[in-house]
């Protein structure tokens, strides 16, 4: 299985050259040099963290604009639509042809185009008198955002509160499934692969199965070329599993507060497509605007992409904080060691130079050997100096993200929001912990009231604390101002649960029925998240480097380890399994035809919102799995912070 970002990538590339094959003449993309990208604003996320201003003009794109932007003409110069299928990019398509805008129109859709919407189009550039200036009219299977090799972000936004909004109509949920089914499809039509599919049964994740697995019979039948390479017996072997699964399994994982490099950059400085933005690490003092201060006392901010190519961000993204402190020291230091080894070889090769000259210049043959070798040197030196200053440039830009964050830690006191949250993570709560705990919720001496919030959340989830003591921190919580409508949500879906639970109990069932909130992912498992051999005491951390919370395996982690390995297990037993390549009224006769492992590759995507720390989970699995080769691929409908998961769960809360 190809990387999903480098696929992506050179589709994206093929689409700007204007949908030639890969193996055509190079030269023929030129014929036309100069083109105009138009994009929507989810086509703008689908490209933003693949490619650079200087990768669009290598294809020949001078010119990117919004499509809802205002637009002059540019006479001459075909335009490139790449646009989610929307009526309003329907109308504002007909209204560039009918403004004689462009030259020639190449309209690329992010998802499959209804036939009304073709229709319509067909209409619009017919009242336009614009019909043989649409070049192309392109499905490309491209509406989902590849942010790493491994993880793919399929912008659905709000989508665990719009999939459990009890006031929301059957059409809007059946909408938002089939747009989560679209998404996942361009995923797999992207990689050109045809998984098992394996999910829970009953719920948001088995609806998204069975219109998967419909759209892929029905691209096989009809022959779609994405997935010819993948038609053979020996690629069929091969094939990897897609695990679906829903938010509402593991509530924890998000909320916790992380502690790992790539995680507190989505939580703390908001990193979003790759890129983020923080206070230079020079004016950290100053970002309070301290009277006196350099600059005024003015925020000076910086705007950082976070590149695959990026050395110090592949090795330390997965590192706990104090380790990426450290790490930053370190590259400072190797660093100046390489300057002050350059410089001295450039003093020397200097010296050595002009001493060469003047014995060479008088005769002497070793002394031109001499001044050939402190030439070599200087040379060396001049090719080292690129490298040099984009490792520098790399390492300012991660000194002053690591500063930034470190101010905000400070600031929250967030090492011991995650301290307790050890405690309850590894089920080892002592008097002194609880004790501790009840101070960070109750007091409001650090952090935020969300960050309270999110604490006693996880406490309520993974502790179940008695219904009095839960009742005394929500007021508590209540006084300092705190939203506590997400609390209420949690307590109604544990109460829902467990009657369903109870029901499922008399019913001599032996497993509890699906449903949104109430997939096989067993919520009461959420305290299993892994013994740990680390009891944290009863004193919060004093230093921050002193905290390196333990790994554990997360619920998904288990049970897609489960799956990869065939070997029975509680999370998946009751999982439905389904093979695109057997047909429905096959599978239903006899369901053993769908195979069930093991694998060697996953899919796995979250439906109801994801996290880096639930990915970099799988990553960590992936690379420690017995036998090795193992690789899995992260998807969700969006990327979480704890903050924004609660802001969902504070508009499905009741009103307290």
């Amino acid at each position: 299985m190809a990387s999903i970002r480098a696929r992506q990538t050179e589709s994206i590339n093929r689409m700007l050259d204007l949908n030639r094959a890969s193996g055509a003449d190079y030269g023929a993309a030129w014929q036309e040099p100069w083109k105009v990208l138009i994009y929507d604003r989810a086509c703008q996320d689908v490209i933003s963290p693949l490619l650079r201003v200087g990768d669009l003009r290598n294809r020949g794109i001078t010119l990117h604009l919004l499509i809802d932007s205002e637009r002059e003409a540019v006479p001459d110069v075909p335009a490139i639509y790449f646009v989610m299928p929307t009526a309003e990019n329907v109308a504002k398509i007909g209204d560039d042809c009918a403004r004689r805008l462009y030259d020639a129109y190449h309209v690329n859709f992010a998802a499959p185009v209804s036939r009304e919407l073709l229709e319509e189009l067909a209409a619009v550039t017919l009242r336009a008198e614009a019909v043989s200036q649409v070049s192309q009219v392109v499905d490309q299977y491209l509406g989902y955002v590849s942010l790493e090799d491994e993880l793919v972000d399929l912008n659905v936004r709000g989508s665990f509160r719009r999939l459990n909004d009890p006031a929301a109509s059957d059409a809007s949920i059946e909408t938002l499934l089939d747009s989560i089914a679209t998404a996942i499809f361009s995923v797999l039509a992207t990689l050109g692969v045809v998984p098992i599919i394996r999910c829970p049964r009953g719920g948001a994740a088995q609806m998204v199965a069975d219109r998967l697995a419909r759209r892929l019979r029905d691209a096989l039948r009809s022959g779609a070329p994405s997935f010819a390479d993948g038609s053979g017996s020996s690629a069929a072997f091969q094939r990897p599993v897609l695990v679906l699964a829903e938010r509402s399994a593991d509530m924890a994982v998000v909320l916790q507060h992380p502690w790992s490099y790539r995680a507190l950059c989505h939580d703390l400085l908001g990193m979003r497509l790759n890129r983020l933005q923080c206070a230079d690490s020079a004016a950290a003092d100053d970002i309070a605007g301290a009277a006196g201060a350099p600059n005024g006392g003015k925020r000076i901010t910086h705007a950082y992409n976070l590149e695959p190519s990026d050395f110090f961000w592949r090795a330390q993204a997965a590192s706990p904080f104090p380790a990426v402190a450290e790490a930053v020291d370190a590259a400072i230091q190797a660093y100046r060691v390489q300057v002050e080894a350059i410089n001295a070889g450039n003093a020397n090769g200097a010296a050595g130079g002009a001493a060469g000259r003047a014995a060479c210049a008088s005769g002497g043959g070793g002394s031109c050997d001499d001044l050939g070798e402190s030439t070599r040197q200087l040379q060396a030196a001049m090719s080292a100096l690129p490298e040099l200053q984009e490792r520098k440039r790399v390492i300012d830009m991660h000194t002053n993200i690591a500063t930034a964050l470190l101010h905000k830690i400070k600031m929250t006191g967030l090492d011991s929001f995650v301290s307790a949250e050890e405690a309850v993570l590894a089920r080892s709560l002592s008097a002194a912990d609880r004790a501790t705990l009840e101070e960070l919720v109750t007091t409001g001496a650090a952090g935020t009231a969300e960050d309270r919030v999110r604490l006693l959340s996880l406490y309520f989830l993974l502790s179940s604390p008695p219904d009095a003591e839960l009742a005394r921190l929500t007021a508590a919580l209540r006084a300092q101002g705190a939203d506590v409508r997400p609390l209420a949500y949690l307590r109604t879906m544990a109460a829902f649960r467990t009657r369903v639970a109870m029901a499922a109990s008399d019913g001599g069932k032996a497993k509890a029925a699906g449903g949104v909130m109430n997939s096989v992912f067993n919520f009461a498992d959420k305290v299993g998240v892994g013994a740990s051999t680390r009891s944290l005491t009863s004193t919060l951390a004093a230093n921050v480097k002193q905290l390196l919370p333990a790994k554990r395996e997360t619920i998904l982690t288990r049970a897609v380890a489960a799956v990869l390995e065939a070997k029975p297990h509680a999370d998946v037993d009751g999982y439905l399994t389904v093979d695109p390549r057997v047909s429905a009224e096959a599978h239903a006769a006899d369901p053993s035809l769908a195979r069930r492992g093991p694998f060697r590759e996953a899919l796995v995507f979250v439906i109801g919102g994801g996290s880096y720390l639930e990915y970099q989970n799988l990553l960590d699995y992936a690379a420690q799995a017995q036998g090795g080769g193992r690789r899995v691929l992260y998807g969700c409908t969006e990327l979480l912070t704890g903050s924004e998961l609660l802001a969902q769960l504070a508009q499905l809360g009741p009103a307290t």
